[in-house]
């Protein structure tokens, strides 16, 4: 029974000491980089902010850890390590709210991003995020809102915050290894990453993602994400369709799937020069996919190489019609009729249903502000190229009295009075067989 007794005093003691023993040393540091300060020496400020993250790294806990990170937040501001200065004084906002309260630290963030030309752009969304009040009481709830509020700024056209956010995303892996916002974390540091050019890393932090959070809901993103990477900026293509082939199969369900698969149809049109495979994969968007703006610019895009690569121009105008009868809904333009009216016009030489199609996208679209323009030129195309002066005559004056008051009602009115002319002989004719 002593045996026992003294085994568990042994245990409880070896447990016991190193945390006694860290209290002790921690204040003992924190007295070291109190005097430190004290003595103001210029030469010894990179040695001074070395010391305080060193602190702050090796005694996280310790209740002298707001007043380290408000000597680190000082020293920065008299170094212009600006946006360091700005992330340690939000982290006391955020993670110290009692400290900060008694500190007054929302006033000094103000003071400081007022006093800075680096924050001119960003000073009103930086006041506005350090003026929320805090309502997290445990620590990972307060680390991650710390985040939140610097990964938003970061967002906001400040590439400096980019260093601090990354050094403080890894810290919140480290201390909270088991929340369930970690892969947030993640794709806001992949993000960020992204949004200022570091291309390689951040195609690395999504595939890193996927390796650590493969039951994650923001997997679909990540993967599409790093496949946009292998596309747009380090000219992968290959690739990179392997990449969107895994989200159209894999995450079908999702809005990723019809993403990645419109996307490989652009790979392989833009980069990889292979329009008839593009074709395909654009066709697949509309026939795998319910999803019907996705499916209208796959469509266009079939649309667009038929015409432009493949001079393929009657199947160009039934894909067009394709969009406007299957897709009615999502088309809210008249684009697509003007697109085969164009062709009908310069390619195929049908000035018939050329005009008919202008004539039909202004009556499908009364409110375009193109619309007097195409009554306009469906008359112009049989007054001149028909020499149907009649039916020339009816669209014109559809602009007259659809659009009295646009300035197209002017020009409308001179069309018809030179049809009008040409129309007298032949009525005239016409009176004189009659008679």
């Amino acid at each position: 029974m002593k045996i026992y007794i003294f085994l568990l005093m042994a245990l409880f003691l070896i447990n016991s000491a190193p945390s006694a023993n860290a209290q002790e040393y921690s204040q003992k540091e924190f007295d070291f980089l109190t005097d430190l300060q004290q003595k103001g020496d210029k030469k010894l400020s990179a040695y001074f902010i070395a010391e305080c993250e060193h602190y702050l790294k090796a005694y996280p806990f310790s209740e002298k850890a707001p007043d380290v990170l408000l000597l680190l937040g000082n020293e920065q501001m008299k170094t212009g390590a600006d946006h360091e200065a700005l992330a340690s004084l939000l982290k006391l906002k955020f993670i110290y709210p009692e400290f900060a309260a008694q500190n007054d630290i929302v006033t000094r963030i103000k003071k400081f991003v007022d006093s800075k030309r680096t924050f001119a752009k960003q000073k009103e969304k930086i006041v506005e995020l350090s003026a929320t009040q805090p309502t997290a009481v445990e620590n990972a709830e307060r680390y991650f809102n710390y985040l939140e509020t610097m990964s938003v700024i970061a967002g906001s056209n400040m590439k400096k915050m980019l260093a601090p956010i990354v050094t403080q995303a890894y810290y919140f892996h480290t201390r909270f290894p088991d929340d369930a916002r970690r892969d947030s974390l993640s794709i806001w540091v992949a993000d960020i990453y992204r949004l200022y050019g570091k291309d390689r890393e951040a195609a690395s932090e999504y595939l890193k993602f996927e390796f650590l959070f493969k039951t994650s809901r923001f997997l679909p993103y990540a993967r599409y994400q790093r496949g946009l990477i292998f596309f747009e900026e380090l000219k992968q293509p290959q690739t990179a369709i392997d990449i969107f082939q895994i989200v159209a199969t894999e995450h079908k369900g999702t809005k990723f799937g019809s993403k990645a698969q419109f996307a490989t149809g652009r790979v392989y049109e833009e980069k990889l020069k292979d329009y008839a495979t593009a074709v395909a994969a654009y066709r697949k968007v509309a026939t795998d996919f319910q999803e019907g703006d996705i499916a209208v610019l796959a469509l266009e895009k079939v649309a667009n190489i038929q015409e432009k690569r493949f001079s393929a121009y009657a199947d160009a105008i039934k894909t067009y019609h394709e969009i406007q009868e299957k897709y009615t809904g999502h088309v809210n333009s008249p684009r697509f009729l003007v697109e085969c009216a164009e062709l009908y016009l310069k390619r195929l030489k049908d000035y018939n249903a050329a005009a008919t199609h202008f004539a039909y996208a202004a009556e499908r679209f009364p409110k375009d502000e193109n619309a007097p323009d195409y009554w306009i030129a469906a008359g112009e195309i049989l007054d001149r190229r028909l020499n149907d002066y009649k039916q020339a005559l009816e669209y014109y004056q559809q602009v007259i009295e659809k659009y009295p008051d646009h300035k197209k009602a002017r020009e409308a009115q001179k069309k018809i009075d030179k049809v009008e002319k040409k129309l007298a002989p032949q009525e005239e004719n016409a009176s004189n067989s009659e008679n």
